[in-house]
Parts: C-alpha cells; structure tokens; sequence
C-alpha cells in the first residue's frame, strides 16, 4: 500500500503550484480587494487550517499502519479504536468542507443584498455599487467552491487509505461468527 501521507504531499504540492500561479497571474489579489465582505479570506482561513489538518491526519494515519504492517501481533480491539478515532477526525475535516460551501452561498446573498439596497438609491454611480456586489455575489461564490472542493480530494484521499488499510487487515481477522 502506498504511504497515504506521500499521496497527499503530492495532493498539495499541485494545489500549492496552482495557487503560486494565480497569485503571479494576479487573480488572488482580484479575489480578496473586490469581495466586499471578507468571506473569501475565511474561507482562505478555514481552507489553510483545514488542510494542515488533513496532513497531520495522513502523516498519523501513515505512522499507524506503518507500525501496523510491522509489528508480529496487535489486539483487535485497539484497532478498531484507533481507527474510529482516525475516522472521526476525517469526518472533522468533511464538515469544514460543508462549511466552506455554505461560506460560499453566504457571501452570493449578502453580495446580492449589496446590489438591490443600491438599486433603490438611483444615482450616477450606482452601476458601480451593483457591479461590486455582483462581484462580491460570485467571487464568494467561487471561493467556496474551490475551497470545497480542494478540501475533498484531500479527505477522499485519505479515506480511501484507510478503507484500503481496513480491507487488508480483515484477512488478519476471520469474522468469528463464521
């Protein structure tokens, strides 16, 4: 089995590489001056820290079944622990997932609200107003998409792992009520 923590240093490094991109292309900069909410830097916040959880929880999960793979005899019963365990973090990181989503259809609301309580005032610069909250509307929108699905591929990596890790240790273990 390969090393799941490896699988997802590379996950990461295409991530990092893509980021580096848009950053050099300025469309990070775009994204965090015209979101006039800020939800795109939580959603960048929670993505990052997300992510460094993810990978602490592949590098533990890595160290694990290496030990696993290793050792003569382990109890039955401290596995399953061990990996229920494992997989109520991973289930920690799917809810940020969720919440980056939700972050997301926030800030197209709140984007929207900007436009229409701008609608109501005619004026000369209104097309302005609109305009920016039509691009706080999407750009939220898009953020938490991204983020969404970035934080995905990673937990889907990883619970891949372990559910590899788990078929392969059944044959350690014959059902008992066989």
């Amino acid at each position: 089995m390969k090393n799941v923590f490896l699988q997802w240093l590379l996950l990461i490094s295409v991530m990092l590489t893509s980021t580096l991109i848009a950053y050099r292309l300025g469309y990070l900069s775009y994204v965090f001056e015209n979101d006039a909410s800020h939800i795109c830097a939580i959603i960048a916040v929670i993505f990052t820290a997300t992510t460094a959880h993810c990978g602490v929880l592949a590098w533990k999960f890595s160290a694990y079944s290496d030990a696993l793979k290793n050792a003569q005899t382990y109890a039955k019963n401290e596995y399953a622990q061990t990996m229920a365990v494992f997989k109520h973090r991973l289930q920690t990181s799917m809810e940020f997932e969720e919440l980056c989503v939700k972050l997301g259809l926030l800030g197209t609301v709140l984007g929207f609200l900007m436009m229409f309580t701008d609608i109501k005032n005619p004026s000369t610069d209104q097309l302005k107003y609109i305009l920016a909250g039509l691009a706080t509307a999407l750009l939220t929108t898009m953020a938490g998409l991204v983020a969404s699905i970035c934080i995905f591929a990673q937990n889907k990596l990883i619970e891949n792992g372990m559910e590899l890790f788990d078929i392969k240790n059944d044959k350690v273990w014959p059902d008992e009520s066989a």
